[in-house]
């Protein structure tokens, strides 16, 4: 499933980095930009990527300026919303085990020595991590793989959507809040009791040791406008086991229809920017798909593409 790559949120990568020229010089072809101009609406879609490298060290111009012609900017998260202490303080109360659990009890013993053996090749030994609820040390294992390929949240194209629009003035929205995300992990073994904490080690594992090219994979089709590439990730990895399925429900399916209802209030009375992850503007129950309004791909001014 690639759970971690694919829906860690930009709230979550940015409290565990604090926890634990633009076309010419960067190779910015075109971006997973919508608008609704044909509709006659003054707004737009834009799929985001919550890390970056290099490459992606300022925003592509013409997501500026869609920026600069709204009202409102919506993403996942608002930074804001909360202060660095109340993030910290929700990660150390919903992000570790009780007192009387550890990882060697909630995991089974296979899964337990291979995953002490993985922690180790990022130099951590698993005494130091007992008390972390698998999840969050599933996080905190893809977080350390991005960081050894260049990638890290700075760059991400989230913060710098946030940081451009607060630069302008803009208004900005978060669909969610910093506790509903980090309650998603544990909710979705509350609702699928079927699936277990080894599955998620083990689909972990298995995502860092055999799709370590995802995340660049992703970056590229970013890069290069391709949401070709994205339906073609979502359909592969989403479908290879009953973990995969339940995930997909939670964290990509159900968030996208608990989305819509404020997002069709908003745009039908503002003028607005949805930014959010490029996997929801993919699948069956695509956030563009749901919505009321019919947006299609921004075409860029030739002007603004260098050859």
């Amino acid at each position: 499933m690639r759970m971690c790559l694919k829906y860690l949120s930009y709230g979550l990568l940015v409290v565990l980095l604090n926890f634990c020229g633009l076309i010419a010089s960067s190779g910015v072809q075109a971006v997973p930009l919508w608008d609704n101009k044909a509709d006659n609406g003054d707004d737009y879609l834009v799929g985001t990527i919550h890390v970056g490298d290099i490459r992606l060290r300022d925003l592509p111009i013409e997501i500026k300026k869609a920026i600069d012609q709204v009202e409102v900017i919506v993403v996942e998260f608002d930074p804001s919303s909360t202060s660095t202490y109340q993030r910290e303080f929700l990660m150390a109360k919903l992000g570790m085990l009780p007192a009387d659990e550890s990882l060697q009890t909630v995991l089974s013993s296979p899964v337990y020595r291979k995953l002490a053996k993985v922690l180790l090749e990022f130099n951590v030994d698993i005494n130091t991590v007992e008390q972390f609820r698998p999840w969050f040390l599933s996080l905190m294992l893809v977080q350390l793989t991005y960081e050894m390929q260049g990638l890290n949240a700075d760059r991400g194209v989230d913060v710098q959507i946030v940081n451009y629009a607060r630069r302008q003035g803009k208004k900005i929205i978060g669909l969610e809040t910093f506790e509903q995300q980090l309650r998603m992990f544990d909710d979705l073994f509350k609702r699928y009791p079927n699936i277990n904490q080894d599955d998620l080690i083990l689909d972990t594992i298995d995502e860092i040791e055999t799709n370590v090219d995802l995340p660049i994979q992703m970056m590229d089709a970013w890069i290069a406008g391709d949401m070709a590439a994205f339906e073609e990730i979502y359909s592969h990895t989403l479908n290879k086991s009953e973990f995969d399925k339940a995930a997909e429900q939670v964290l990509l399916v159900e968030r996208n229809h608990n989305w819509v209802p404020q997002l069709n209030q908003l745009l039908a009375n503002n003028s607005v920017m949805v930014a959010v992850g490029s996997l929801h503007f993919a699948g069956p129950n695509s956030v563009k798909k749901l919505l009321k309004s019919k947006f299609s791909m921004y075409k860029q001014d030739p002007k603004n593409v260098i050859p």
